[in-house]
């Protein structure tokens, strides 16, 4: 989620909230104004007032601590990006040129020991006899995927 979207969400609780405190407060006070009918109750106007200022001044204060976030947020992502720029300078963008051709082959050796070769000319078999890849997954076992991106990588060696 990006940081506009974590705000209007702060933003919008915090509303919720404060009205919810606001409906609270002026329940309570018509309450009290039925239970003491000795003392006169404070004008509505006023005690609106009151309520009103108190919630602009907590709406300022989440404004103010949103704006701080945002600030916050920005600076890390700016911090991130440096960061990973930084790493993907690092990385070489081919391989060294001191690796034996040994190191270069393993994972294919990896791939031979594994029986994978013979999963892939099973399913190159399969699919020259005619077969549809869900039916070469199905009878070798294998994902669909699976089967599907063996046939597309022999496709683009060609």
């Amino acid at each position: 989620m990006g940081w506009l979207t974590i705000t209007s969400l702060f933003v919008s609780i915090a509303s919720i909230t404060l009205s919810a405190i606001v409906w609270r407060r002026m329940a309570t006070l018509e309450l009290n104004a039925r239970r003491e009918p000795k003392n006169p109750p404070e004008p509505p106007s006023s005690s609106f007032q009151a309520t009103l200022r108190n919630y602009e001044a907590v709406f300022q204060e989440l404004e103010r601590k949103s704006k701080e976030a945002i600030e916050r947020i920005d600076k890390r992502e700016r911090e991130l990006i440096d960061a990973l720029a930084a790493r993907a300078a690092q990385i070489p963008s081919h391989p060294s040129p001191d690796r034996s051709q040994k190191e270069r082959e393993a994972p294919c050796d990896d791939l031979r020991s594994s029986g994978w070769t013979e999963k892939a000319e099973a399913i190159h078999r399969l699919a020259q006899e005619g077969h549809d890849p869900m039916a070469i997954a199905q009878r070798l076992g294998l994902g669909k995927g699976e089967v599907q991106l063996v046939l597309d990588i022999r496709k683009t060696a060609q």
